[in-house]
Order: C-alpha cells, then structure tokens, then sequence
C-alpha cells in the first residue's frame, strides 16, 4: 500500500491540482494571477437596444469569416474549426500540422457579418505559464509527457480503488491488533 502509493503520488498530486482549476473560480483565477499577463483593458460596452424595438439581424457569412481567418492564418495549420457564437461572432480553433496537443492552438474571433477580426489569440505569443493555463486538461489527464504519461496516469487512476481496499483492510486489522493488545490480564497474587 504505502510502496505503491509513494510511486504514484505524484501523479495524484498533478491530477488533483489540475483538477481544482475546473472545480473553484477563485483557484483559477489565482493561477491566471500567477502565470498570465495583466488583461488588457476590456472593449466598451455596446449599448443595448430600447425594450420593444426589434434586434438588428446581421447576415451571417461563413465565408467572410473563413478570408479573414485565411488572410490572418495563411496555411500555418492543418486542422480548423469554426463556431457560431452569439451576436454572430465566429470562433475559428486552427491546430499545426506538427501539433499534438488539443491545447497547441491559435484562436481568432470574427464579425461574421462584416469578416473584421475581433481578437486573435496565437499560441506562439503566449508566455510560459500561459502555456502552462492553456494546458491544464493536458497536463490533467498527462498528454504533454506523451504516450507513456497518458498510460502512467491511467494506471494510477485505475490503481485508486486498489488504495481504498487495501487501506481499509490496514485500518481494521491495526483495530483488531490495538484489541488484541488491550485485553485485560489476570493478576496474580504475591508469592504465586
């Protein structure tokens, strides 16, 4: 029990790390904290329009979207993936040709309407902890050491239960043995 665990507990401490980031906002925003740049100052508000008044629908074009994102991206990816978002905005993912992680990314973000490129966020400008925050579900499940690290991380996952049993079957015979110990003696008499 304890050998095993020794071995694996570093991968259990990286899993549980990481797992915090999806779990709690003020752990996130603590590791952005630490390892991102300042935000930039945030865009102005739109106004939003007066109550009754029919929403202005914009004519979404995917293929203006795809120019821009072409113009921008040029053929320095293998793989694309375009999203609509609200208020017609798309959101093209383009992953290299030499990329192996789902993480190793560029993201740009378009008007659809009139193809004007909104933000654009390329992996190769990011700093090392930003890196590091784009990377949390691979360091999470161990794909950033490759095969052997998503392997080692299943094992010690599917080593998880054999910790459970084993430590509770310590826990009850150190019980049964602290019994055993504590059993009342009979006392002799002087001079038996």
């Amino acid at each position: 029990h304890s050998v095993v665990a020794t071995w694996v507990l570093p991968v259990y401490l990286v899993i549980a790390l990481t797992a915090l980031w999806y779990s709690f906002e003020w752990y996130k925003d603590g590791a952005k904290w630490l390892l991102a740049r300042p935000p930039a100052t945030a865009a102005p508000m739109q106004k939003k329009p007066p109550r009754g008044a029919a929403p202005e629908v914009a004519a979404v074009g995917f293929d203006r979207a795809w120019s821009t994102f072409l113009h921008e991206q040029g053929s320095r990816f293998a793989t694309a993936q375009l999203t609509l978002q609200a208020g017609a905005v798309v959101r093209v993912r383009s992953w290299a040709p030499d990329s192996t992680l789902e993480s190793v990314r560029d993201e740009f973000r378009i008007d659809a309407a009139s193809g004007r490129l909104i933000t654009s966020d390329i992996y190769a400008d990011k700093t090392f902890g930003e890196r590091m925050l784009a990377a949390v579900l691979d360091i999470h499940r161990g794909a950033v050491l490759g095969w052997p690290g998503r392997l080692a991380f299943m094992i010690a996952a599917a080593l998880m239960p054999l910790f459970v049993v084993t430590g509770v079957l310590l826990y009850l015979s150190r019980r049964r043995l602290r019994r055993m110990a504590q059993l009342p003696h009979g006392r002799l008499a002087p001079g038996e």
